[in-house]
Parts: C-alpha cells; structure tokens; sequence
C-alpha cells in the first residue's frame, strides 16, 4: 500500500490507523516470498474498506465503529484493532459466537506471531 491508500481507508472509514499499520503496509508484503494470502492482512484497499463497512453494516452495536478489522484467521474470524479504546492491542472476533479475545498485545506481537505462522505453513 501506499500513503495515499492508507489515506483513503482513514477517510473512507472515518479512523485514524495506529502508526505501526501504516508502516508494515507501506512495506508489505514483509517477505517477499510471502504470496499475501498466508498472512493474517488484507493489502487491496478496497477490500480493506469493504470488509469494514460489511461488518459495521451486518452486525451494528456488536461491531463498534472504533474496531478496524486487519484481516481474517483461518477460520473466518475478523482481527481487529479497537482503535477508540487507546488500546494497541490485536483482537479477534468470532463470527459464529461473537466472542471477541485478544490475541496480542500489540500490532508488532501479533504480526511476529503470523509471520512466524506464515513461515512454518511452508
């Protein structure tokens, strides 16, 4: 992605990406061996956008405006950033029970885990 993409999701979106989004996607894929589809972020910026506004629109008052999703797990299950809780912190939603975990503390934790992921479904 470039600045400019990054600027359109913000606007599109009506959010503020964190600084550690925008610099890992302004250098994604991370690995260049990396196909963008074993990593845990969506990189089209209109996916991106449209991904967001789907679950704001099917699911409102469980889906906040604030949560910004990254991408999806395996399993279908959007990562998320809660961008109005101040919080650096990665979640995850299930999209069956609606539970949401954090799955790390941060955005750079989170993507060490999914790059080491990535590696080993080689």
């Amino acid at each position: 992605m470039t600045s400019g993409d990054l600027a359109n999701i913000e606007s599109a979106l009506g959010v503020t990406l964190p600084a550690s989004y925008r610099a890992a996607m302004l250098v994604y894929p991370l690995d260049s061996a990396d196909a963008n589809s074993q990593i845990a972020l969506r990189d089209d910026v209109k996916a991106v956008t449209a991904f967001n506004r789907f679950l704001r629109e099917e699911f409102p008052g469980e889906w906040q405006p604030g949560y910004f999703a990254l991408g999806n797990s395996p399993s279908g299950d959007p990562y998320f950033l809660d961008l109005d809780a101040g919080s650096a912190a990665v979640w995850s939603w299930d999209h069956e029970t609606h539970e949401v975990v954090r799955e790390a503390q941060d955005f750079g934790s989170w993507l060490t885990v999914q790059r080491s992921l990535e590696r080993g479904q080689r």
